[in-house]
């Protein structure tokens, strides 16, 4: 059996939404997630950015990044 959970959220216009697994999260704080992101204005280039840190860092686990920007609004 399959158990899915489903969140809706209101996105402000000009937000981003950032998928990661724990071999960035577990490498990688926060605060600078948010700096790398906010730095780049290629979504591509951010989330490289944050593989290459994760990497530099022991990159022991899988590291996966998705990163969608301005997003959001009506």
């Amino acid at each position: 059996d399959l158990q899915v959970d489903i969140t809706e959220l209101d996105i402000d216009e000009g937000s981003a939404l950032l998928f990661c697994t724990d071999g960035l999260t577990n490498l990688v704080l926060e605060r600078e997630i948010l700096a790398a992101v906010k730095e780049q204005t290629d979504p591509e280039a951010s989330a490289a950015s944050l593989i290459e840190m994760a990497n530099s860092r022991g990159g022991f686990d899988n590291i996966t990044v998705v990163l969608a920007t301005d997003i959001g609004g009506k």
